[in-house]
């Protein structure tokens, strides 16, 4: 099991996104944790995805001295797109995670982030 726990999830061009990845401490501790900020439209024709450069952390280490959680921030740049639910097409900002769990599938999970021009 993982989650994702924003501490808002609605932020403004140029602020950050910020929270914690928790994981159920019963289950195989992660050699790792990684976590990004993405944008997507959807809509009519393709699909586009994109990783926001710089807005992804990650920890690799001694999955003994993890406690079950990753804390993170993630900026938003000035110039994103903000989010968007039209008609024909919408950008949608995830929060996306994924756990690196050695001989087993890595579990991952994402949380939607609604991103608004800078003062609104």
């Amino acid at each position: 099991m993982i989650e994702i726990d924003l501490d808002d999830a609605t932020v403004a061009l140029g602020e950050t996104v910020g929270g914690r990845v928790v994981w159920d401490p019963s289950e195989k501790a992660p050699d790792g944790v990684k976590v990004e900020l993405a944008f997507a439209t959807e809509g009519r024709g393709s699909v586009d995805r994109a990783v926001v450069a710089g807005a992804e952390r990650e920890f690799h280490g001694d999955p003994t001295m993890v406690p079950p959680w990753f804390e993170f921030e993630l900026a938003v740049p000035d110039d994103a797109p903000v989010s968007y639910d039209g008609n024909l097409i919408r950008v949608v900002w995830r929060v996306e995670a994924r756990l690196d769990v050695a001989w087993a599938r890595d579990p991952k999970t994402h949380v939607e982030v609604r991103v608004l021009p800078k003062g609104a």
